[in-house]
């Protein structure tokens, strides 16, 4: 599993796993969570929107 090659070639181009990837992932006991890119990952998510972004008050701002 470590070429991502499929024909559909979504994982490739996307990054998130294929329903074909998904199902050779659970006919060898992996799990699928591990193999998608870090930044769909909820934890990277957090991350990112963890900061607070002041509004400005005019256009001159």
């Amino acid at each position: 599993m470590t070429n991502m090659c499929f024909s559909c070639r979504t994982w490739q181009l996307r990054g998130i796993l294929c329903q074909h990837a998904i199902c050779v992932l659970y006919h060898i006991e992996k799990e699928p969570d591990h193999f998608v890119e870090h930044w769909y990952r909820k934890d990277t998510f957090l991350k990112v929107y963890s900061h607070f972004i002041q509004p400005i008050s005019n256009m001159k701002m």
